[in-house]
């Protein structure tokens, strides 16, 4: 019955995105993305787009290829035109799926529910999908479009973008031969993108050692008095576009928090955030104090009392944190309530942790000397995991200088060697795991690397820049603003790809992408689709 109950609200929320997006126009458009998104599509689970783009492509008798990783092509001859000249559309197939606490959906399974206020398009509790899936369903409609005019088109629809970029990492190179590239994956109406950041993530996996009350012979196994701390109701974001305007970490809110009381306490749990690539919005931790830990004695009336002292101390902090930050804030909510444990990590493993939790610099690193106001090089400390009592620690690190970025990782890297007293041996790009030159009597610590994302350099020269602006100015009457982007694009592969062609990047107005606030505007979407069919007609 549960099953029968889910399927009919799966197909009453289907018809009712296509309900909500009927009367706006572009309409071909509009009723595309309604369509998508009733298709689950986390990071590496975009089987079910894979299998709409094929029916699209073979209903229009368009030929279409996909390569061994999951990356989908769709090709379209010239039309209305006698160009030879090739054009790239891309975009990424995947969404960030970030939802409310109180929502219930599976996004394995389940449609977005969508929903319109004024001239905005939002997802009910959810991150919308915008990214990057407007441009996707751009490109359909103008693959679907019979009589526009515009020269040859290959279509790349690329997996894994949002999680690490292994689509368009391990894209086969055979596939495509444009002479333009048109990434259609950023987000500020009125702008136009030339170049964006490389990334490298760095994981942290430990190990601590840990304490179970229960197994003390001579005490009973009753749970211990223990603190629950949670911070919840940050505006979050994507950590390259919004990394800049100070929005607060709940991971490193929780290490302020946990740093006061650190010698005092002996950690439980900690988790917090669940994207790399997003600002976390919610983090919490369990504590007990550490004399518990040292003797297992039963709980005496001295012990709860400090631990009701711990809980003022930290109530009297929160209340400062909340007050101080409400206006980046207004939502933010910190919680200390009492709750009971058996186990707890060690004394050792605890400063570790809060270690490497309160030296690891989460937010921008250096700006810029060549391009206003542009982040250069940033750190999202974006997750923390506690996976049966194995903490995970993930990093994501970008920059658009390959200097700085290796920079950054090694200090990422000497943060962990001082909290564990290790050194790790030399590594470089192609390198994906550290482990220390000297073996340990007990595995309690791992670091992997990732692969580098190439970074997309500015071209000197850009014809297809040129193109495009002579175009905006026709459509909405003046230039766009040039500008570079610290989030990361999959252009810096397509241009090492494709090395003779110009590569631009632009989108509609979509804004607090990575988090359930996503929205895009609905009037800048028409104008975005009137400059695409524009370009793709003056090429």
């Amino acid at each position: 019955m549960t099953n029968t109950n889910q399927n009919l609200n799966q197909t009453s929320n289907q018809s009712h995105n296509h309900k909500i997006l009927s009367e706006l126009t572009p309409n071909k458009l509009w009723s595309f993305f309604a369509e998508l998104s009733n298709i689950p599509r986390p990071s590496e689970q975009e089987q079910g787009v894979r299998d709409w783009l094929a029916k699209f492509a073979t209903d229009r008798n368009l030929n279409y290829k996909q390569d061994k990783i999951g990356n989908f092509f769709i090709y379209k001859p010239a039309q209305n035109s006698s160009s030879t000249k090739t054009i790239l559309l891309q975009q990424h197939m995947d969404m960030v799926c970030e939802k409310d606490p109180e929502i219930n959906l599976d996004f394995s399974t389940d449609p977005i529910v969508l929903r319109q206020d004024g001239d905005f398009i939002y997802a009910t509790g959810t991150t919308l999908g915008a990214d990057n899936g407007i441009g996707l369903v751009a490109s359909l409609s103008i693959l679907d479009d019979q009589n526009i005019s515009h020269p040859n088109i290959e279509a790349v629809f690329t997996m894994n973008e949002e999680t690490g970029m292994d689509g368009i990492m391990y894209l086969d190179k055979s596939f495509i031969s444009a002479d333009y590239v048109l990434n259609l994956d950023t987000e500020e109406e009125g702008s136009v993108y030339v170049s964006s950041a490389g990334t490298r993530d760095v994981e942290i996996i430990l190990n601590p050692t840990k304490i179970n009350f229960t197994e003390n012979p001579k005490k009973d196994d009753q749970p211990k008095n223990a603190l629950q701390i949670q911070i919840s109701g940050l505006r979050g974001g994507h950590s390259g576009v919004n990394i800049h305007e100070n929005r607060l970490n709940s991971n490193k809110i929780l290490g302020v928090l946990l740093q006061e009381i650190q010698f005092q306490i002996l950690l439980v749990d900690i988790t917090g955030g669940s994207k790399r690539n997003a600002i976390p919005r919610y983090s919490q931790a369990v504590i007990v104090l550490d004399d518990l830990a040292d003797d297992l004695e039963e709980q005496s009336k001295e012990s709860k009392k400090s631990l009701e002292d711990i809980q003022v101390k930290l109530q009297t902090l929160s209340n400062k944190i909340i007050s101080n930050y409400q206006e980046i804030e207004p939502e933010i909510n910190i919680t200390i309530t009492l709750t009971t444990t058996q186990y707890c990590f060690d004394k050792k493993s605890t400063l570790q942790i809060l270690n490497i939790l309160n030296n690891t610099h989460s937010g921008v690193y250096q700006v810029s000397s060549v391009v206003p106001d542009l982040v250069q090089t940033s750190n999202n400390l974006g997750v923390i995991e506690n996976n049966n009592g194995v903490i995970t620690i993930v990093n994501m690190a970008r920059s658009s200088d390959d200097f700085e970025l290796d920079l950054l990782v090694k200090q990422l890297l000497s943060i962990v060697q001082t909290a564990y007293a290790v050194q790790f041996g030399d590594f470089d790009k192609a390198k994906t795991e550290l482990l220390p030159i000297f073996s340990y009597s007990k595995n309690d610590l791992k670091v992997i690397l990732s692969a580098t994302t190439a970074g997309w350099k500015t071209q000197v020269h850009n014809p297809l820049l040129d193109i495009f602006q002579i175009v905006h100015t026709k459509v909405t009457g003046q230039k766009a603003e040039v500008k570079a982007v610290h989030a990361g694009l999959e252009c810096g592969f397509l241009k090492d790809y494709l090395p003779n062609s110009s590569v631009i990047s632009f989108g509609p107005q979509i804004d607090d992408a990575h988090s359930p606030k996503e929205h895009v505007k609905i009037s800048s979407v028409q104008e975005f689709y009137d400059i695409l069919v524009e370009l793709v007609a003056v090429l």
